[in-house]
């Protein structure tokens, strides 16, 4: 396991204020592989070596430039990057979900290392990009996509990443922003095999009101069952059911 810099909150928040609103380019000339106010934990791995942290940033860039960097890019091309990214950082950073989940890592990543790519994927409205897309958190622009990856994520398919790369944005979405539901990676994969799997086979449902009322489902039944607990035979099925129910609500008359 690799250690990353990481930066203080106090500092992060500073230099996120002060990128927030700059223009990409000046961003570029900003982006660094180390800052002075820096630091590793001081054990749980080896220091990632700063040539490392270079073909990070080089890996990164080249997504983002085959989806348009530095122009403003449009939603296909934002999706293309956030999910070749995606892929990177679970496949090359060498982290487990103890260090993804704390926030300095992610702090120096898009306040340091690649602060350019933060103001292009999100350039916001006047005021500039949202801090938040700098700062470690569930809506970092990077930390997010590790996530994602780190959930979906299937081994022992021929394509570890089919997943990831089959869903779309706003898929994505649900499937990632209700903590209770993601925290449990082995049911992310499951409802999302489900739900590619009754997307393929009812077209006429629309992809975003077959994945948002199964979630809510998902959420009142994880309320009084262990979804944790139950075995994968068990869960497969249950998940089978909650899609199911969604099938007939949505084709019964006069509802949902």
């Amino acid at each position: 396991m690799l250690l990353y810099p990481r930066l203080p909150q106090q500092v992060a928040s500073y230099l996120a204020e002060q990128l927030r609103s700059v223009p990409i380019e000046e961003a570029a000339r900003q982006a660094q592989l180390e800052h002075p106010e820096a630091f590793y934990t001081p054990t749980g791995g080896g220091r990632i070596p700063r040539e490392a942290l270079g073909e990070l940033r080089h890996l990164l860039l080249a997504r983002a430039k085959e989806a348009q960097y530095p122009a403003p890019s449009g939603e296909e091309h934002r999706l293309a990057f956030d999910t070749a990214a995606a892929i990177e950082l679970h496949a090359r950073m060498d982290i487990g979900p103890g260090e993804a989940a704390k926030p300095g890592l992610w702090d120096f990543l898009c306040c340091v290392l690649a602060c350019d790519l933060v103001r292009w994927r999100f350039p916001g409205g006047p005021e500039g990009t949202g801090v938040d897309r700098f700062l470690g958190g569930r809506r970092n622009t990077l930390q997010r996509l590790w996530w994602r990856s780190f959930l979906l994520h299937d081994p022992t398919g021929e394509d570890p990443y089919s997943l990831l790369r089959r869903l779309g944005e706003d898929e994505l979405v649900q499937l990632m922003e209700r903590p209770s539901l993601a925290g449990n990676s082995r049911l992310t994969r499951v409802v999302a095999v489900q739900f590619l799997k009754i997307a393929q086979l009812h077209p006429r449902i629309t992809r975003r009101l077959l994945i948002r009322e199964a979630q809510k489902r998902l959420m009142r039944l994880s309320s009084f069952t262990s979804l944790e607990a139950v075995d994968d035979s068990d869960l497969d099925k249950a998940v089978a059911a909650v899609f199911a129910e969604v099938i007939e609500s949505v084709n019964r008359p006069g509802n949902v």
